[in-house]
């Protein structure tokens, strides 16, 4: 296979991981969303328990958390523009306890496994407006600050 093809199956994977992990989210799933997260794995995402966490353990526990809400729903929608590596697009979450709505961009940077798999290495979200009161600790560009 050449580089070129190898690039593009390469590519043709991550888009159909990220479709899958859309979905898993959609099912509420827990280890079927964890199992998109390479095991050192960073997650940053404003209004969740998932704020600079590290590691498969930690990133369980916070969604464990988040799908504790009966109401949680996180939808993301790829950019068709994005690297075969770097992916990024829009991100909407809502909780009912506490009752919030985010909605923002992402990006996650995935790592091809030695078995052939792609998982999310790291994953950043900045919010773009909420419907509640601002989060204590977040500025307003959805950033927390130190």
């Amino acid at each position: 296979m050449s580089v070129s093809e190898q690039s593009a199956a390469d590519e043709k994977a991550i888009r159909k991981a990220e479709l899958v992990w859309a979905e898993d989210w959609v099912s509420k799933d827990l280890d079927r969303i964890v199992s998109h997260y390479a095991d050192d794995a960073v997650v940053d995402i404003p209004g969740a328990p998932l704020r600079g966490i590290k590691g498969n353990a930690a990133i369980r526990s916070g969604i464990a958390g988040l799908l504790g809400d009966r109401n949680v729903s996180l939808t993301f929608t790829p950019r068709g523009d994005s690297s075969d590596l770097l992916r990024s697009g829009t991100f909407s979450l809502s909780r009912s306890n506490p009752g919030l709505t985010v909605t923002g961009d992402y990006m996650a940077i995935y790592r091809k496994l030695a078995a052939g798999a792609w998982v999310v290495a790291r994953q950043r979200v900045v919010r773009r407006s909420f419907d509640a009161d601002p989060i204590p600790g977040m500025n307003a560009e959805g950033l927390f600050l130190p």
